[in-house]
C-alpha cells in the first residue's frame, strides 16, 4: 500500500512540472516588442544583444561608443565638448530583456555601476548652433564585476543592445486638433506620457512645428508649438494635419486649422520728412497679406513713390520729391492701395531759409556790356538757393541778350548796344532742375528792359 501511495505522488509531482514547465515556455513575453515584461521574470536577450567586457578608466578603459566607466565605477560619457550623455538607473531587473521603456525622470550624467541593474543610456550629438539630437540609445544590463588578480574591481561585464526604441506605443498628446490665427499665432500641444518615444513630425500643411524640449533630459519632447508657416497670416484659410510617427510606425494625427486674417498693409513707418533739396529717395518698408497688385500714388505733384515688391508678404515704398523752392514747409500724402484696402503716409519737406528775391522789372541803359542781377544781399544764411545750381532761359526775340551766366547770388547778362531807337524789352525765367523726374521747378523771372539811346 505505502509503495502504491509513492508511485501516485511522484506521477502528481511529475505532472506539476510539467505543467509549470509549460507554461513558462507558453508564455514568456518577446523581448523585442513587449507589453508587459516583469522586472523579475527572466526572459530572453532582445535581437543583437552584445556582450562586453568594459574596463574602467583606470585599467585600460573599454568605450562603448563614447560611454565608459570611470575609476569611481560610474557611467559617464566622454568627448563632452561634441555630445552630451545621460543615463538612467532602471533598477534590478532579471536582464537585458527586463528593459523596455524609456523613463522620464530619473536622468544623470553619471551613475554607479552596479551589477544586476538595469540602464538605459542617450547620447546626443550637438551642431555648430549648439544644439542637440539624438544620436544612439542602448539599454545597459550589467551581469557582474570584473576582479584583478589583487582582488579588486577592475571593471564589469555587460550586456547591450542599441538601437533601442523603447516602448511599442502611439505618441500620447492632450489634443487632437487646434487652430492658430492672426489673433493667436500659436498652437502649444503638450505630449503625454511616463515613458520616452522617439518619433518624427509629418506636416501636411501650411505650418510649422517646432518641438519644446524638457530641461532634463534634454531630449525628451514635452510640447509642439505650431505656428503658419507664413511670415504674415494670409487672408485664406488653410486646414492640414499633423502626424506623430514613431519609429514602428504607429501614428498620432493632429487636425490644424488657419484662420484667414483681414487684408492689410502695414507700414514700418507712417511719416517721412525731407529737406528742401529735392530728388533724394527715402525707401519705407511695409508688410502685407496681400498676394495681388499694390500701388503707391499722390495726388500732390511735387511728390513721387512707387512699390518695390520683395516678396508675397513685405515690399518697399520708394519716395521722392521734388525741390522745395520757398521759404514755407509743405505736407502731401502717399496712398499705398489694394484693393479696398489702403493706408497713407505723411510727407512733410521744408522750406529754404533764404529764397532769391529778383525785382519783376530790372532796366538797363542802352549801351552795351554785362549787367549783374543779384538776388540776395550779403545775410545769406541757413538753406539757400545757389545760382550756380540753375538753369536761364529768355523768351524768343531776346537775341539782344547775348550771354547768361550765374554766381551763388544771381545771373549776369550780357547786352549788345540798343540803336534801336525805342525801349525794348523781355522775360527772363530761372529754373531750378529736377533731372527730368519732375517739371523743372520755376524760382525767379524777371522782365530785362533796356532804353532806348
Amino acid at each position: 500500500m505505502e509503495k502504491i501511495i509513492r508511485i501516485i505522488h511522484a506521477a502528481l509531482v511529475a505532472a506539476v512540472l510539467s505543467l509549470v514547465l509549460g507554461a513558462c515556455g507558453d508564455d514568456e513575453p518577446n523581448p523585442d516588442n513587449p507589453d508587459v515584461v516583469n522586472p523579475t521574470t527572466p526572459t530572453a536577450d532582445p535581437i543583437g544583444t552584445i556582450n562586453l567586457a568594459m574596463h574602467n578608466k583606470v585599467n585600460g578603459e573599454t568605450m562603448l561608443d563614447g560611454i565608459g566607466i570611470g575609476e569611481d565605477n560610474n557611467f559617464y560619457g566622454k568627448n563632452e565638448s561634441y555630445y552630451r550623455t545621460t543615463f538612467c538607473d532602471i533598477g534590478e531587473v532579471a536582464g537585458l530583456g527586463n528593459i523596455t521603456t524609456i523613463p522620464v525622470i530619473g536622468w544623470a550624467s553619471k551613475v554607479q555601476v552596479v551589477p544586476g541593474h538595469g540602464y538605459v543610456a542617450v547620447r546626443e550629438e550637438r551642431d555648430y548652433y549648439g544644439n542637440y539630437s539624438v544620436e544612439a540609445i542602448y539599454r545597459i544590463f550589467v551581469l557582474d564585476w570584473i576582479g584583478s588578480a589583487e582582488g579588486g574591481i577592475i571593471g564589469a561585464n555587460i550586456k547591450y543592445q542599441t538601437p533601442f526604441a523603447g516602448a511599442d506605443a502611439a505618441i500620447s498628446v492632450d489634443k487632437t486638433s487646434v487652430e492658430i490665427s492672426e489673433d493667436n499665432p500659436l498652437a502649444e500641444i503638450s505630449v503625454v506620457s511616463n515613458t520616452y518615444i522617439a518619433f518624427d513630425i509629418e506636416v501636411d500643411g501650411p505650418f510649422n512645428v517646432q518641438r519644446i524640449y524638457s530641461s532634463n533630459p534634454g531630449f525628451i519632447t514635452e510640447k509642439l508649438a505650431i505656428t503658419s508657416i507664413e511670415p504674415i497670416f494670409p487672408t485664406e484659410s488653410a486646414s492640414g494635419t499633423i502626424k506623430l510617427v514613431t519609429s514602428t510606425g504607429k501614428t498620432t494625427e493632429i487636425a490644424v486649422t488657419q484662420r484667414g486674417a483681414m487684408p492689410h498693409i502695414t507700414m514700418a513707418n507712417n511719416e517721412i520728412s525731407f529737406r528742401c533739396y529735392g530728388l533724394t529717395a527715402a525707401t519705407l518698408r511695409f508688410t502685407t497679406n496681400i498676394k495681388a497688385e499694390i500701388t503707391a500714388t499722390s495726388e500732390c505733384d511735387w511728390i513721387k513713390a512707387e512699390i518695390n515688391r520683395n516678396s508675397d508678404s513685405e515690399g518697399e515704398v520708394r519716395v521722392i520729391t521734388s525741390t522745395n523752392c520757398t521759404n514755407d514747409s509743405r505736407t502731401g500724402y502717399v496712398i499705398i492701395k489694394s484693393g479696398a484696402t489702403s493706408c497713407r503716409v505723411k510727407v512733410s519737406q521744408d522750406g529754404f531759409s533764404t529764397v532769391p528775391v529778383i525785382d519783376d522789372v530790372v532796366e538797363t541803359g542802352p549801351e552795351s556790356g554785362w549787367r549783374y542781377i543779384y538776388a540776395y544781399d550779403t545775410s545769406i544764411h541757413g538753406d539757400y538757393i545757389d545760382f550756380r545750381d540753375l538753369t536761364i532761359s529768355k523768351d524768343d526775340g531776346l537775341d539782344w541778350v547775348t550771354y547768361t551766366s550765374r554766381n551763388y547770388q544771381g545771373v549776369e547778362l550780357e547786352l549788345s548796344a540798343n540803336k534801336t531807337g525805342v525801349s525794348r524789352e523781355g522775360r527772363i525765367f530761372i529754373y531750378y532742375p529736377q533731372g527730368g523726374i519732375f517739371d523743372d521747378v520755376l524760382v525767379a523771372s524777371f522782365t530785362i528792359r533796356q532804353l532806348a539811346e
